[in-house]
């Protein structure tokens, strides 16, 4: 799935949603721009909301959280191998 994001600047990215997943009724989207930063892929995450049909991102606030996302995009990375 496709979606747009509005950067600090204003302008609209495109991004690729990866997977999404939830836990402690918080939901989580894991997701890329397409670009590439020596050679590897740039890979973000942000909690998320859905709202009147919108998906509003939302900063991930601590390392446990950094640590669910670390997780999940390591089983991700190995389903994808």
């Amino acid at each position: 799935m496709k979606f747009e994001v509005i950067n600090e600047l204003g302008n609209k990215i495109t991004c690729k949603m990866l997977f999404c997943f939830k836990s402690n009724d918080i939901s989580y989207v894991v997701y890329t721009n397409g670009h590439r930063t020596g050679g590897v892929l740039d890979v973000y995450a942000s909690r998320y909301t859905l709202q009147n049909n919108s998906f509003i991102l939302n900063n991930i606030e601590s390392n446990y959280e950094w640590d669910l996302v670390d997780h999940h995009l390591a089983n991700y990375l190995r389903e994808e191998a």
